[in-house]
């Protein structure tokens, strides 16, 4: 006895786990028939042939199921598919939100030594005009899109569109730079809590510029050189040749340019309503809007951070080299700031004192041979600067005559009162003794010695000349009694 509730289970979990699996319909309906087959046999039946055939329309019932599979296996395409929303650009002005990506150019380009035969494109779009700004990029073989490139790039925007609102870019790392200027930004648009949003990963739908590369695409695949973004399967006008390469590098860029003038002119469906970028952005301009101009100089301080530093010997460290000018060697203070970019690399770093002031611009120093004359000669010159700056820190400030400052002062201090006593401590003729001689010093003691020892020698002369005296009467006495 078959239980027809047990194989029907069997059978659809079968075919599930093939959907799952993302296995083709085809497939699918070979094996489902297979098995079914087997589950007949397991209960004591050998199916006549063609009986177990599974038809397609339960296949195909149960393809729910393959979203599973591209969930797991092909994450984007599912995410592609996840509900969405719609946005309307009613309200938004020209720079409100600007969209960043790098986008590949699928253009072969004519090769040339150290470098990649396919460009990059550092874009921007403008969601309110649907305007595009790219930066071509050619990279050394081996490296990618850095902070750097993407920087200039911005800089150019910029100074062509103004300083944008709000920035919407991906996670990569050559974005790590926008969140250095995200202060800037808020100071100059305080309507944003905050002028910097990231984009979700694989959510390419999420990102309005992936919609405008499409059309952008459509114009730059009618161009030469144009190899499409399969790249391993190109299509080119040389079916089944190796593709033809664009015919200069330097012309290239000229040519990215009028594409995007082409673009900018043509009208667009969707939120344009079949206005093109360049009239949604006049009538924006006609309408009142206004752009905020930023000064190129500006840009120093959004992308740099100031880091003090101990001079030592007319130099500083960064980066683990030494650098040094003019204006270090004869500067006499202990710590300096210095201007260090974050994401670039300088030749020269900006040097302030302590209080701000700028100083000068260090550079790294170079060594010199241990015989080479020219190091002695530099040396000395780096001397007469420190010496030259310490004559200049000298004349800037009077010299003082610390006595006389110090006598004219003491007229100045407050006296202190007698105290009257209250009670007082004597000393017996022991203690006295005792401090006497304490308080005598060698000098004064041989002193007092010499003078205890005349005066006891002229004791015993006046003692002898006392008795010398009596003598001489006793005898004038014995002389006249014998007369």
């Amino acid at each position: 006895m078959i239980d027809l509730t047990e194989v029907k289970k069997r059978l659809l979990d079968f075919i599930r786990a093939q959907h799952k699996n993302l296995e083709g319909i085809n497939n699918i309906r070979w094996k489902a028939s297979r098995f079914l087959e087997e589950i007949i046999r397991e209960a004591g039946f050998e199916p006549p042939p063609g009986s177990c055939k599974v038809p397609m329309w339960v296949v195909k019932a149960e393809d729910d199921y393959r979203r599973v599979g591209e969930h797991h296996k092909d994450r984007k395409k599912f995410d592609d598919d996840n509900p969405g929303i719609l946005r309307t650009i009613e309200g938004l002005w020209p720079m409100d939100i600007i969209v960043g990506d790098v986008h590949p150019l699928d253009f072969l380009l004519p090769e040339v030594e150290g470098l990649q035969r396919y460009a990059k494109a550092i874009c921007w779009f403008d969601v309110a005009t649907a305007r595009l700004w790219a930066t071509v990029v050619v990279l050394p073989k081996g490296e990618g899109i850095r902070n750097e490139h993407v920087i200039a790039s911005f800089k150019e925007m910029v100074s062509a569109w103004g300083l944008p609102k709000k920035l919407y870019l991906d996670n990569g790392s050559e974005y790590r730079f926008a969140e250095f200027i995200d202060d800037a930004m808020k100071l100059t648009h305080t309507d944003y809590l905050s002028a910097l949003t990231r984009a979700k990963p694989y959510n390419a739908r999420a990102k309005p510029i992936e919609n405008r590369f499409r059309v952008w695409q459509s114009y730059l695949a009618k161009l030469p050189g144009y190899v499409g973004g399969n790249r391993m399967k190109a299509k080119t006008a040389n079916v089944g040749r190796a593709p033809t390469p664009y015919h200069s590098l330097q012309s290239f860029p000229v040519m990215i340019e009028g594409s995007l003038a082409q673009y900018h002119a043509m009208p667009q469906s969707g939120a344009l309503a079949m206005r093109s970028p360049t009239e949604a952005y006049n009538q924006a301009v006609l309408d009142g809007w206004h752009k905020t101009e930023v000064d190129p100089d500006a840009f120093v301080a959004a992308f740099s951070t100031e880091e003090t530093r101990e001079v030592r010997q007319g130099h500083i460290s960064v980066g683990g080299r030494s650098w040094t000018c003019d204006e270090l060697a004869s500067y006499l203070g202990k710590r300096v700031i210095v201007v260090i970019p974050k994401f670039e690399n300088w030749d020269r770093l900006p040097i302030k004192d302590e209080r701000g002031r700028l100083l000068g611009f260090a550079e790294v120093d170079k060594p010199f041979a241990y015989d080479d004359v020219a190091g002695a000669k530099e040396s000395s010159r780096r001397r007469r600067l420190r010496a030259r700056g310490l004559r200049d820190l000298d004349a800037s400030a009077p010299t003082i005559d610390a006595e006389a400052e110090l006598l004219e002062a003491v007229a100045t201090y407050p006296k202190q009162l007698p105290a009257p006593v209250g009670a007082r401590v004597t000393a017996s003729d022991e203690a006295r003794r005792t401090a006497a001689g304490v308080k005598e010093s060698p000098q004064e003691k041989r002193a007092r010695e010499d003078a205890q020892r005349d005066l006891e020698k002229a004791a015993r002369q006046r003692k002898f000349e006392a008795q010398r005296a009596q003598n001489a009467r006793i005898a004038a006495n014995l002389k006249a009694k014998s007369a």
